[in-house]
């Protein structure tokens, strides 16, 4: 179980910290600079919730519970 961190210009995973697809349910794809080639895969951690590493973004707050509205929102509320 991990938490699904979306920001302004990338998504990651909580569990494992590498880049991933926020539309996933789990950790299954990689994405980012480090992935080149196929050998690095997911850590495939279940998305429990969604959060922010950003504080104070109000717009971005309502845009990530309009992307995963199945998963709880934890962080900063504006």
């Amino acid at each position: 179980m991990a938490v699904l961190y979306i920001n302004k210009s990338e998504s990651r995973c909580g569990d494992c910290n590498r880049g991933c697809d926020p539309y996933e349910e789990s950790h299954i794809t990689a994405l980012g600079w480090y992935v080149w080639n196929d050998k690095i895969k997911g850590c495939g951690a279940e998305f429990t919730e969604v959060s922010s590493d950003y504080v104070g973004m109000a717009e971005l707050v309502l845009s990530i519970k309009e992307m995963r509205p199945d998963l709880p929102y934890t962080g900063w509320e504006p």
